[in-house]
């Protein structure tokens, strides 16, 4: 907590081609300025308490894919993404702070860009998150749209209804998680889960999460930190957004009588584990085995 008062994280929206950094500037031109207009942009700087520029980074949304620009010394370096070429959005909120990592390939090789900012600026990154998720940069009044269409009563939103009152925090991250359209296929709500190491002791394995495949997306929500000493200070939470097409394979293992473990591998053998307990088995293997008929889904209108 400390170390985030030493810091100032500034987010700018580019609206001018002049706003754009000096240091990136001729790099921007090159690559994004063939376009017809500005594409979605925005800078992103990290300052130590006397002012000091530490970090500073460039983000462009094109019809292209995403174009990453990273101040390193003195030098910029360039990755840029295919959207079809994420294998995986990771957000992570703090109590002050997020962040955002990019999980995909670029040339055949395999990379991972991390863009911090302060939670206030959410709603910038809220966009570029959604934009990555639907392979395209969103149209203008489409989060005013997004909300009309989310109502209460809506039926996608009674498929999570059952840990509405459980947890209403990961309801809520839930909710907000959902894409436009988008139909709930299978849901999985996970308490804490416990490794029971003696008679009179146990070791927290993971936090309460969710798993939702929603559409050709598999989507894990887990809650962040929590202060059993400062509950006022719980908050935050952890995202994985995964597009279906990306999962090479899913396995489910029996450690003990207690609980299971959900390996992901991805493209690139990117790898998330998740923990259960496991009188879930039965529904995990369900959900699986529904991610498998995405996957197939997709493949088929590939072809």
């Amino acid at each position: 907590m400390a170390a985030e008062k030493c810091f100032k994280i500034v987010s700018t929206l580019i609206e001018r081609c002049e706003d754009i950094p000096g240091i990136f500037s001729d790099g921007f031109k090159y690559t994004c300025m063939s376009l017809n207009k500005l594409p979605y942009t925005v800078h992103l700087a990290k300052y130590d308490e006397e002012g000091t520029e530490i970090t500073s980074k460039l983000i462009s949304l094109t019809d292209e894919g995403i174009f990453y620009f990273e101040r390193v010394n003195s030098q910029v370096r360039l990755t840029q993404y295919n959207y079809d070429d994420i294998i995986y959005l990771r957000r992570l909120d703090y109590i002050n702070t997020s962040m955002l990592e990019i999980s995909g390939t670029s040339n055949g090789r395999l990379y991972e860009s991390k863009l911090e900012y302060d939670i206030k600026d959410s709603k910038i990154f809220d966009f570029i998150i959604l934009s990555i998720r639907l392979r395209e940069k969103l149209p203008e009044g489409f989060e005013e749209e997004q909300e009309e269409n989310l109502s209460d009563d809506s039926y996608e939103l009674l498929k999570l209804a059952y840990f509405k009152d459980s947890h209403p925090k990961l309801y809520s991250f839930a909710v907000e998680s959902l894409m436009p359209e988008e139909k709930i296929r299978k849901t999985l709500f996970q308490n804490t889960v416990y490794k029971k190491t003696l008679k009179v002791m146990k070791t927290r394995l993971a936090r309460t999460h969710i798993m939702i495949l929603a559409g050709s997306e598999l989507i894990m929500i887990s809650e962040g930190r929590c202060k059993k000493k400062t509950p006022e200070l719980n908050a935050g939470g952890y995202w994985y957004y995964v597009p279906v097409s990306k999962i090479v394979s899913m396995d489910i293992k029996s450690e003990n009588e207690y609980y299971l473990t959900l390996t992901i591998v991805m493209r690139e053998k990117e790898t998330i584990e998740l923990y259960f307990d496991n009188f879930h088995k039965a529904q995990l293997e369900q959900l699986v085995k529904s991610t498998l008929n995405v996957y197939n889904e997709i493949k088929e209108n590939e072809e």
